[in-house]
């Protein structure tokens, strides 16, 4: 996947990528950590969003995409105020 991500930097997926990777991975890890969701399920459905983005990057698609991207992304942000409020009202 890391050779994939590297031979893509310089297209537009690879950008987009590089901007949220880190940031999206210190959001994640603080969210499964706290979430008293099952962490399968979690899985389960960020793995289906994921594979939809995709199909509509594959498919040329950039408008899906681009709906699906942001619904992604305003999901994962309520599933982090979720559980950071989970987390303070311990």
């Amino acid at each position: 996947m890391r050779f994939f991500l590297r031979s893509a930097s310089k297209t537009l997926f690879g950008e987009v990528y590089n901007l949220v990777e880190e940031r999206s991975l210190r959001v994640r890890t603080f969210a499964e950590a706290v979430s008293s969701d099952s962490p399968a399920e979690l899985m389960r459905l960020v793995t289906s969003k994921h594979l939809s983005i995709l199909e509509a990057f594959i498919e040329g698609n950039i408008y899906i995409a681009k709906v699906r991207v942001l619904q992604h992304l305003k999901n994962g942000e309520a599933r982090t105020l979720k559980a950071l409020q989970q987390k303070l009202s311990n």
